[in-house]
């Protein structure tokens, strides 16, 4: 993968020079200015928006390298390396996709004998007959026990993590250790081990993870937070606030916040990066959205295309973890930029400059700024591209819903219509278990888990703020 980008310009040599001398690394980072990082954070849910789907830091990094890449020009001097090619075509023959074709079926699947479960034994009595309703509750008593299990094991699992008892016992690594003789998946254990290391550091965290009033996915989105404000200071109303809404929600105000705390400092001083509207409920800020007196990011319509400013103090970084392929394209890439734009100014720019430019190219290509929306575009650009109903991070297959049914005389102003995802649109909506009420986009109702006789499971606000009973 190297060899192809460097193919675009020989002169990358600091991604090749880094190689070699530390071998492939797992995490990018670069230092930047303010104006960068709020690109940075605008070009991550632009990347998604073009994927059609929610994208991990790292996907979304190699969704703009490959933007990037493919309007860089091409060296005719060069000669593209085929030795990948010509290996991948002799690993094809028709003998081996017919060998795949006609390989036995697997044996049908049969369900193992009935044994005791131990903690687990009550979740299971009558299982079969039970209905949607009766399986959502023992999940959540499955997951409060298992959380809770997991509290207890995160301290004596952080206690061998910073001793090397790995290597004691004969183990190359933590995670061969955790993985052979623990019986644990290494990833989640690790996840166990940051979680614990951050309730140490925080006692509102600590007390609503252990007790099971924060989910350990939630959980994990707060620990960022939890390194930003030592003191202590905001970390109790950030824990209540995770508890009031979705996961979707709840990802998103942690992403503002942690660019505002690298972008001004004081600012998040000041608030701790909490949304203004915890109190009200309304619809979350939009990228680059207002912050409730906090500054704003920078007019991104003004920046874009623009060239860097020499004065702007690089106090920001940009830092993702991710496959060190992904790490080494995107590395690559970068100092690739650097040369051309060399090239085009007469002058080598910073690191976080190229990486400004790059920005630039992805958002003005996938049109994040332009203000023309087509007409039967509108509500879905409203929504952000993404399905309305709270907790849902569907981008694909999306529906333009009438609130009030047209068959009902209800309008097609855009306060009477919402996006919604195809399954939560016809399975949800018009199936009658999913109900939606109110005038969009800052004043709906969702009732979620409708039943006759009885009252909805959860009711939600807009902004993903669920309604306490």
């Amino acid at each position: 993968l190297s060899k192809m980008v460097r193919a675009v310009d020989r002169r990358s040599l600091e991604a090749r020079a880094l190689d070699e001398d530390t071998g492939p690394s797992r995490i990018f980072e670069v230092g930047c200015s303010p104006d960068v990082r709020w690109k940075w954070y605008v070009a991550r849910g632009a990347a998604a928006r073009a994927a059609g789907r929610m994208l991990p830091v790292a996907e979304a990094a190699e969704l703009i390298a490959a933007e990037v890449l493919s309007a860089l020009p091409l060296d005719e001097d060069e000669h593209w390396d085929q030795e990948g090619g010509d290996e991948a075509d002799a690993s094809w023959s028709r003998h081996s996709e017919g060998a795949e074709d006609t390989a036995a079926p697997a044996a049908p699947a049969t369900r193992p004998p009935r044994r005791g479960y131990g903690l687990l034994e009550p979740f299971l009595v009558g299982l079969e007959q039970a209905d949607a309703f009766a399986l959502d509750d023992r999940f959540r008593r499955a997951l409060s026990l298992e959380q809770r299990l997991d509290a207890r094991i995160g301290p004596l699992l952080a206690l061998v993590w910073g001793r090397w008892v790995h290597r004691a016992l004969g183990y190359p690594t933590r995670e061969a250790y955790v993985r052979e003789r623990l019986g644990m998946d290494p990833t989640r254990a690790r996840a166990l081990v940051r979680l614990e290391r951050a309730a140490v550091m925080s006692e509102p965290f600590a007390r609503a993870y252990r007790t099971g009033a924060l989910s350990w996915v939630k959980a994990g989105i707060l620990v960022p937070l939890v390194s930003c404000d030592p003191l202590g200071r905001f970390m109790e109303d950030w824990v209540a606030w995770a508890e009031r809404v979705t996961v979707r929600r709840l990802r998103d105000d942690v992403e503002w916040a942690l660019a505002l705390e690298q972008t001004d400092p004081v600012a998040f001083r000041r608030s701790g990066g909490l949304p203004p509207d915890r109190e009200i409920g309304a619809a979350p800020r939009d990228a680059g959205g207002d912050a409730g007196g906090d500054p704003l990011p920078p007019p991104l319509e003004r920046e874009i295309g623009a060239p860097p400013r020499e004065s702007a103090e690089e106090t920001c970084s940009v830092r993702f973890f991710g496959p060190a392929d992904i790490v080494q394209l995107f590395r690559a890439v970068l100092c690739t930029v650097r040369r051309v734009m060399e090239r085009d100014t007469g002058r080598l720019p910073t690191a976080g400059q190229a990486l400004g430019a790059m920005l630039d190219h992805a958002l003005s290509s996938w049109g994040a700024l332009d203000g023309k929306v087509a007409a039967r575009h509108r509500v879905f650009d409203r929504d952000g591209w993404r399905c309305a109903v709270p907790g849902c991070t569907s981008m694909q297959n999306l529906h333009d819903h009438h609130i009030r049914f047209r068959s009902a005389q209800g309008s097609d102003a855009l306060e009477n219509r919402i996006t919604l995802c195809a399954f939560h649109h016809l399975r949800g909506v018009h199936a009658a278990r999913l109900r939606c009420r109110g005038r969009a986009p800052d004043g709906l109702t969702w009732q979620m888990g409708i039943r006759p006789g009885a009252p909805p499971l959860a009711t939600y606000r807009s902004g993903d703020l669920q309604v306490l009973s």
